[in-house]
């Protein structure tokens, strides 16, 4: 019998059986694919990571194939850039840094069980008994961090509502050197393809590629008047990639906040499988790594004190469900508004570079959500607003540019 089954050998699921088997637990991580395995991502990891991969033991720069220091935000003609004088993350392929995370787990003496699907779990009395296609196991504690479709989440009978779920579609597009350095080293994003998500291109200079997406919502993606290929394909084509296509990936990602309750009794969901996900960037990889760290710390108190693992996990990870379910959902709805409201803070990131490193520092989480809500309110833009509203309608030829955002970011 293992202390501890992790289901799932992505990050959250290999962080958390690194720490327990560094603890002195037996732990077994199934996964269902055969490792190393594809995983459809823009592959950014940010630098909110470094603490939870230096307690992994994890040297970043063995997979990273580009440092990124700064950001380029677009809307249709307008272009903003900033530079953070920082390091504010890595691109890298996720087969190979998930792959790095789980073979760390093996070494510290986590069993891994590749190409095992999990068919079904029961509780029998004071342990479970899991079922692979291949065979069956027993464990006292069961980690569900089997993805945005848990099979674990489903037997718990823990819904995540749909019309959170948020999908998105991406090429990796092979490049050359000077194609790449075009970028300078920075992530892009552009607001003006979508109305609430927005397309990403991911340099990795290193591997002459460059990650290129659209994410949104899923109801918007499946809305037969929306094409998000096409959408795709004409982001990819405007910035002149058209005939250097291969493959597309899609992927699901909960998109609008945490799961509640976060498991039952001693099973608990860890990242995707739990909601972890920030509904502002679609980024995930860093609730991953601390809910994986947080899940084995509660399980050695649960061992060693006989407290409730449930309950000692759920206020443990309280914050990072807190910055998800309600501070990060409050940012986006600033940061894709309306078509105006869009162009309304591409402008304002071109115009002022101190409010454009602010929204890369929440973006980073060098400025946590709940403080980024204050930075990034109406008090605070309204000269930039007054400003560009007076610039534009003097100076421009044909003022386009209307007031209206103001009324909406008020409302926010």
């Amino acid at each position: 019998m293992y202390d501890v089954a992790i289901i799932g050998a992505g990050p959250a699921g290999s962080a958390a059986g690194k720490i327990l088997a560094d603890y002195g637990f037996k732990v077994a991580i199934f996964e269902k694919e055969i490792l190393p395995r594809f995983k459809a991502c823009g592959g950014g990891v940010a630098i909110r990571c470094k603490k939870a991969l230096d307690r992994l033991d994890i040297n970043i720069n063995e997979v990273a194939l580009q440092e990124y220091k700064g950001f380029k935000l677009g809307y249709k003609n307008q272009l903003a850039s900033c530079y953070l004088d920082m390091i504010m993350g890595w691109g890298v392929y996720r087969k190979d840094f998930d792959f790095l995370l789980t073979k760390k787990a093996e070494l510290s003496g986590a069993k891994i069980f590749e190409n095992h699907k999990i068919i079904d779990i029961k509780k029998n009395k004071n342990y479970y008994a899991i079922k692979t296609k291949n065979e069956k196991k027993t464990a006292r504690i069961v980690f569900g961090a089997d993805g945005v479709n848990s099979l674990v989440r489903k037997k718990l009978g823990i819904e995540y509502d749909k019309s959170k779920l948020g999908f998105c579609l991406e090429t990796e597009v092979k490049a050359d050197q000077s194609e790449i350095e075009e970028y300078n080293d920075m992530i892009y994003l552009d607001l003006s393809y979508l109305k609430e998500g927005y397309a990403w291109i991911f340099p990795k200079k290193n591997a002459c590629t460059l990650n290129i997406g659209v994410g949104t919502y899923l109801n918007i993606a499946q809305n037969p008047e929306i094409s998000l290929k096409n959408i795709l394909l004409k982001f990819i084509k405007d910035k002149g990639f058209s005939n250097k296509i291969e493959k597309f990936f899609g992927a699901l990602i909960p998109f609008g906040g945490a799961v509640r309750p976060l498991g039952k009794d001693n099973v608990i969901l860890l990242g995707d499988a739990a909601g972890l996900v920030s509904p502002m960037s679609g980024e995930g990889i860093p609730y991953a790594l601390d809910s994986g760290i947080i899940a084995a710390d509660c399980t050695k108190k649960y061992f060693e004190n006989k407290v409730s693992l449930l309950e000692n996990y759920t206020l443990s990870i309280s914050h990072l469900t807190k910055e998800v379910s309600n501070y990060a959902l409050n940012i986006q709805k600033k940061l894709y508004g309306s078509d105006k409201h869009r162009e309304l803070i591409v402008k304002i990131c071109k115009q002022n570079n101190d409010i454009f490193k602010t929204i890369g520092k929440i973006f980073l989480h060098e400025i946590s959500y709940k403080d980024g809500i204050n930075k990034l309110s109406i008090t605070r833009l309204i000269p930039e607003i007054i400003k560009l509203y007076y610039s534009e309608s003097i100076f421009s030829p044909i003022s386009s540019f209307s007031p209206s955002p103001l009324v909406k970011w008020v409302r926010m």
